[in-house]
Order: C-alpha cells, then structure tokens, then sequence
C-alpha cells in the first residue's frame, strides 16, 4: 500500500512490474515540495503515473532537516512512485560547501563515474526502460557506459550557464563558469532527448550548444488550476483577522530563498523609503523571509513557510514578482496566475510564459513598481481583469495533465522508436 512500503519493497515491484519503469535521478529532493524545482519534478511523475508509468526517483541528496539521521530515507509516494533520499556523505558534504558559495552540485559531473557506480543505483539501471536526469550535472559521463543501455533524457530546469552568469558576481567564482558550460554541453548534445521549459529556452540551447534543434522539445513548467476564485472583500477582511494580518491594502510575495528571489525583493524594497508609512502591506511568504535585510519596514511582514498557500492568496490583492535574473520559467507565477491573484512582474519574472504586459499581469521594469503597485491597489476592476486573463492563460496552457501527456509522448517514443515524431 502507498505509503507504507520500504525502499526494498518498492524497489522489488518496480523491477518486475509490466508497467514503463523510469528511473528519474536528481542531485536534490523533490518531496515533500517545498521549492518551484521540487513541483515540476513531483508534479510530472505524478501525472505520468496516469500514461502507464512506474517512477524510481533517485535523489542524490538529503534535506539538511534529515542529515543527523546520517542515513538515507525512502518517500512512498503513491502506487507507482518512490522517492530515495539516498544518503551519500561525501556528496553531501561537498554540496554543502558549494550551495554556501550559491554554485551549483559540480562535483557530480567531476566524479560522475563514482556517483553512478553506486551500488543502490547501477543495480536499477537494467531494469529501467528510460532514463530520466534531472539538471545536467548528474548526466553520465561517456565512460559511465549507462547511455549505451537505455535511452536518457535531460529535464532542464534553467539554461545553467546563463543563470550563473547572472548569479556569480566575483572573478574567483566565475572562473567556474567554464566547468558549467562544459557539464551542459555534455548533456545537451548526448542526452536521446531534452526538455526545456519554454520555447526561449530551447532556442537558447540551440544557440549556445549547438544542440540538435529536433531533440529539444518544450515541457513547459505547470499548476494546479482550481476553478476561478471571485473576488470576496468581506471573505478577505475575516481571513487576514483569523491569521492575525492587518485588514489593509495587502502585496503578497512567495519564493524560496533562491539567491535571484532574494536579490529581487532587496532591490524592491530600496526603492521604497524605510521610514515612510505605508497604506499598504507586504507578505512574505517562503524561505525567502529568513533572507531579508534585518531592519524592515513596519509594512514588510516576514511570514515564511506555510502549509497552505490557499488562504494567503485570498488576503492579496496583488501578487508581485521582482525577481531580475533567473532561467527557465517561473513556478511562482503559475501559481499567482492559477490561484487569480492580480500580478506585477519584472520582464524576468514573466519570461516565455507568454504573457503581454497589461494584459494578463503589469510586466514593469523594477523602477515602476512602486508608482504601479500604487495605481493598481485602488483600481479592482482593473485587478479583476488582469486576474481573470491570467487565471484562463494558466488552465489553456499549464495545467500538468496534458503536459505530461505530451511528455509521456517523448518518452513512449524513445522506449519504442516508430515512424512518428512528437510535436
């Protein structure tokens, strides 16, 4: 029963299954979800379910909450999908090292013939059907012989290279851009396929890697689209009492503390005077709370994690997005957009979701935010629209099941090659 099974149990059923056994390899968790990375992992395989597939999720990390237990830790997810925790000490101290640094997990593409001569791992590769590397930097090495017995995929997140090119400020940091640009080469062009979030991406790839431009396919990232939430100003006024919120103009922000999350609402809150009052409130919601300036304004509320986003997005009236570089696409305005939340973004924080600015969100440069938050919090039947416009963009174009099922598409036809090619 989901749930209650052991890794070795698991491991058991999913190598003698009649089902399609992916086996998806990861250097970080994605369950519980707790980051944007974690629900396109967690989201995907959970919807690929439903297309007849079984899910390994090989996760080459520990969350540092799990790290005194000095072990590794299996997740029973649902019927068809396990996730392992897999407990490696050297890997995991060397990841530590880096995220202080803000660099990405490199040591797994310097070491990649010991990561994946691991015993628990190498034992499941003949068993799998495909292959599935979350990120580039666990992508078997040539030498690893792993691409030659199964097709495997790259599901790309970001394109690295130019989101470390943004994030890596120091010349001793940037001498390991070189290393980056090698690791997503190497997966871009031997990967049997690559999926990307959006059409920039793939174009971008093909630039920078010359990377064969019919083995790329968009996948873009998704959200659960509830039915269209109505506008309840007295609904919102009792919500913000129950959690203690003051019943004023109220911003919302969520994000992890994702260094170009954090950057972004720095800059947005140095243009605003720290000691003017305010008509008006900001919730920060997220690891991105714990990383913000210690002297804040008495409008800013630090709020954190929550276990439920569902009630903070009925108290908002407005959902922002300041972030100034990053790649791939961004969870967090799927979920603004899902949730009709009325939204204001940087061009970065809406880039390849095909959005028009002043259509489905006021897409600014980070300068206007406080002349456009100020324009738009007294304007709700101009709130009203942009939030019923970006709420249908999200159900057309982002709801996970016919993303999976494009997916599963791919993956059916690298499993068992024919005449016809995914669109």
């Amino acid at each position: 029963m989901p749930g209650r099974r052991s890794f070795k149990a698991y491991s058991e059923y999913w190598r003698n299954t009649e089902r399609k056994r992916i086996l998806s390899v990861s250097n970080h968790t994605c369950f519980p979800v707790s980051a944007g990375g974690h629900q396109r992992i967690f989201n995907i395989n959970s919807e690929l379910m439903r297309f007849g597939f079984s899910i390994l999720q090989f996760s080459e990390a520990v969350r540092k909450s799990e790290m005194t237990k000095l072990r590794s830790l299996g997740f029973d997810i649902a019927a068809d999908f396990f996730e392992l925790h897999h407990f490696i000490p050297f890997f995991q101290a060397a990841n530590v090292s880096l995220e202080r640094k803000h660099l990405p997990p490199l040591f797994f593409s310097r070491h990649s013939e010991r990561a994946w001569s691991n015993h628990r791992l190498k034992r499941h590769i003949p068993a799998a059907d495909i292959l599935i590397i979350e990120h580039p930097w666990l992508f078997p090495a040539p030498e690893t012989g792993v691409g030659n017995r199964i097709p495997v995929v790259q599901n790309s997140h970001n394109i690295e290279y130019d989101l470390f090119d943004q994030m890596l400020d120091t010349r001793r940091l940037r001498r390991h851009l070189t290393e980056i640009f090698a690791a997503e080469k190497r997966a871009f062009q031997s990967a049997s396929a690559n999926l990307v979030c959006s059409e920039l991406d793939r174009q971008r790839a093909i630039e920078l890697y010359d990377a064969d431009e019919n083995n790329i396919h968009v996948i873009p990232n998704g959200v659960t689209v509830p039915a269209r939430r109505q506008l309840d100003r007295s609904g919102q006024s009792r919500l913000r009492k129950q959690h203690g919120i003051r019943d004023i103009p109220t911003l919302l922000f969520v994000g992890s503390a994702h260094p170009p999350n954090v950057a972004g609402m720095r800059k947005l809150l140095s243009l605003f005077d720290n000691s003017a009052q305010q008509d008006f409130q900001l919730l920060v919601l997220g690891d991105a709370a714990s990383s913000l300036p210690p002297a804040l304004a008495d409008w800013v509320v630090p709020i954190g994690r929550v276990e439920a986003l569902d009630d903070w997005f009925q108290m908002a009236d407005i959902a922002l997005n300041p972030v100034l570089e990053g790649g791939g696409t961004n969870i967090k305005m799927l979920d603004y957009m899902a949730q009709s939340t009325p939204i204001i973004s940087t061009p970065m924080g809406a880039r390849g979701l095909g959005m028009t600015a002043g259509v489905e969100a006021e897409i600014v440069e980070i300068q206007a935010f406080p002349a456009t938050i100020r324009a738009l919090l007294p304007d709700h039947e101009r709130q009203r629209e942009l939030a019923e416009r970006a709420w249908a963009l999200a159900q057309q174009q982002f709801s996970w099941h016919p993303i999976a099922a494009r997916m599963a598409g791919i993956l059916d036809h690298l499993i068992q090659p024919s005449d016809a090619n995914p669109q």
